[in-house]
């Protein structure tokens, strides 16, 4: 049926024949089908895939190539699309030479490596060693390698350069030279206060009435006691403690230079 199949799409004389290959895309092989077994077979292995490449040849029925193959006699075949009964065709006979056979056979399947029981594994002490890793350079060979022995040996060569001691009289000396320089300036004050806990004496001075604001509410709260501001702006701060009896009474006012003294 494959052959009578064959012969409505190909032409071919009464002294020529058909060779016919299957190609494995995959692995870029070849096999020949010549018997009705090698055509089952190539069913099979293509049955998932439902497609398989076919390669097919025209050749002459007495000198008939295997791919490359040397000559060898064509004994079966198709001729006018009628095909050659099997009494035409000797028993110990094939279709188209015998270089290559049957479809190959599937490869051997790959070794399983061997499990191995860690449980089972012991690690055997060198009694040459006594117990220690084996050291693989000698550690002065190293230190040579990488020129700090080099450095050693000229950081040694060096003469130490001795710290001089100062006399009391070299310090009596430098204390009569020193200057005494004042690093405030009256135009421009600095105030420093403690911003966790301020200072509300009489007198004490606060950079700026921001700052001042910021204080005495700091200072209510860590003297625990609720501030009532009587008279607050930018020139005048008038508070009291909230407490009923309580005399505390804070007043504080800006200065020419915008400082605030309480």
């Amino acid at each position: 049926m494959f052959h009578e199949d064959l012969a409505t799409r190909i032409i071919w004389g009464a002294s020529q024949t058909l060779s016919v290959w299957v190609v494995d895309q995959d692995t870029g092989s070849e096999w020949k089908i010549r018997r009705d077994e090698h055509l089952q077979q190539m069913v099979k292995d293509r049955w998932n895939e439902r497609k398989a490449f076919i390669v097919v040849d025209v050749v002459s029925k007495g000198v008939c190539t295997d791919k490359g193959s040397s000559a060898a006699r064509c004994v079966s075949g198709v001729t006018n699309g009628s095909h050659v009964g099997p009494s035409h065709v000797p028993d110990d006979a094939e279709e188209c030479g015998d270089t290559c056979s049957s479809p190959p056979p599937p490869p051997p399947p790959a070794e399983q490596p061997v499990a191995v029981d860690w449980n089972t594994l012991t690690i055997q002490e060198n009694p040459d060693d006594d117990g220690l890793a084996t050291q693989l350079v000698d550690e002065e060979q190293v230190y040579e390698a990488m020129g700090f022995k080099e450095v050693e040996a000229q950081e040694a060569g060096r003469k130490e350069v001795p710290i001089l001691v100062i006399t009391a009289e070299m310090q009596a000396d430098m204390n009569e030279a020193a200057v005494n320089v004042d690093d405030t300036i009256d135009a421009e004050p600095m105030y420093e206060w403690d911003r966790d806990n301020p200072d509300m004496s009489v007198g004490t001075c606060y950079p700026s009435m921001n700052e001042f604001r910021l204080a005495v509410r700091q200072h209510a709260i860590r003297k625990e006691f609720e501030l009532d501001t009587v008279h607050s702006d930018k020139e005048r701060f008038r508070g009291k403690c909230a407490a009923l009896g309580c005399p505390w009474f804070i007043r504080a006012r800006t200065q020419h230079d915008d400082s605030v003294r309480v």
